[in-house]
């Protein structure tokens, strides 16, 4: 135990491994712990009644604030793995944002979806002048005037089978799959443990940490420059999510998670109408194909019985001939 305190308090992470901060977070002591070791460590009590375990965590906590210690050694070996994840779900907004911005397909879905809304409520005097992407969804459940099909399936006959809008904005599925509840958490939870960490080292090497306790320190002053670039492109990402859904008409202060699933479900809704569609024409050149091939054996039977006929025609025309002949 003396010799894991005087490795923490020199910041050897030879031997405060990954491994070793671990299993020391986990029995770090509580609040009422930490009080009830103190009255061994002032002598109110005697220490020699102390269990093993309870004897190892009274040496180890004899290190000056041990669990801000503790902390910094954490955060050394975890915060760069939070915030790589974390820009990892930054970029995954950032590239669905942009290609939702930037996609002529959607627009051009909205702006067909509102003509077929307006030709529906022609006889209204208050026209629509935009429309909401869940709307798209609701023309999926619609049936249309001629019954053989839903409003979408029109809108989207309209747009042609070629219609490039999953392709456009492809990345929606991985934007989806990010929690923005968690991604603030692990923000904050990690925002606060670099600053305790960058005050815990100052007064560390301050108090003549060694050369263990200043280059700890340099890693936390780069993962705290880390932080910094991360929460700016959390702030730049909630930017972009306002202006998002303010150019498709919607209150910017709505939750983005929501509306990237109605656009996504809107794209599933059209792809499908799309699929609908297609197979529909084919059921239908299948109809016309057949309908040809019937009436092209018909015509070929038709010609068969009219050939049988002519030919029955011939024969007997013959005999009768030679009858006439034969009498004569």
């Amino acid at each position: 135990a003396a010799a894991l305190k005087n490795a923490l308090m020199a910041a050897d992470l030879e031997t405060i491994t990954e491994e070793r901060t671990d299993m020391l977070n986990i029995i770090q002591p509580d609040e009422t712990e930490a009080t009830a070791l103190n009255n061994y460590r002032d002598g109110d009590a005697p220490a020699s009644k102390l269990r093993l375990c309870e004897a190892f965590l009274l040496t180890l906590t004899e290190a000056p604030r041990f669990n801000a210690k503790l902390i910094c050694y954490t955060t050394f070996y975890t915060a760069a793995k939070v915030l790589r994840g974390v820009q990892v779900d930054l970029e995954a907004l950032a590239t669905s944002m942009q290609q939702l911005r930037t996609s002529r397909a959607l627009q051009e879905l909205m702006k067909v979806t509102l003509q077929v809304s307006n030709f529906m409520n022609s006889h209204s005097s208050r026209l629509a002048k935009a429309i909401r992407i869940k709307s798209v969804v609701k023309f999926a459940q619609m049936k249309s005037h001629s019954g053989n099909g839903t409003l979408l399936m029109a809108v989207a006959k309209m747009l042609g089978s070629g219609f490039p809008l999953a392709g456009e904005v492809i990345g929606l599925r991985a934007a989806l799959a990010v929690d923005s509840s968690a991604l603030d958490a692990s923000m904050t939870d990690v925002g606060r443990a670099i600053r305790t960490s960058v005050k815990e080292l100052e007064l560390w090497v301050a108090e003549g940490g060694g050369p263990g306790a200043a280059a700890l320190q340099k890693e936390v002053c780069q993962l705290e420059a880390f932080f910094l670039e991360t929460a700016k492109r959390r702030e730049e990402s909630e930017k972009s999510s306002k202006e998002l859904l303010a150019m498709y008409g919607e209150d910017p202060g709505e939750d983005l998670k929501e509306w990237l699933g109605q656009a996504n479900d809107a794209v599933v809704a059209l792809t499908a109408a799309i699929e609908r569609n297609e197979a529909l024409a084919r059921a239908q050149e299948r109809e016309v194909r057949l309908e040809a091939e019937k009436q092209k054996r018909l015509a070929m039977r038709q010609s068969r019985e009219s050939q049988d006929s002519f030919d029955a025609t011939s024969s007997a025309s013959e005999v009768d001939d030679g009858r006439a002949t034969g009498s004569m």
